[in-house]
């Protein structure tokens, strides 16, 4: 029982809980601006590929 007692008070893991909270907070809006980007450029794709299907060419 003192172990487990011990082992709660034990605060050694907080700063790598701290150190992952921190990274989700950078790495969940870089993900959201990645998405936006990448759907934006198939966007933009899209229409030069129906531009140049209109001039008569053929992307690959």
């Amino acid at each position: 029982m003192q172990n487990f007692i011990a082992l709660l008070r034990d605060d050694s893991g907080a700063s790598l809980v701290e150190y992952a909270m921190v990274a989700a907070l950078i790495a969940l809006p870089m993900l959201a601006l990645g998405a936006a980007i990448a759907t934006t450029a198939a966007t933009q794709l899209t229409t030069t590929t129906g531009g140049l299907q209109k001039l008569g060419t053929n992307p690959p």
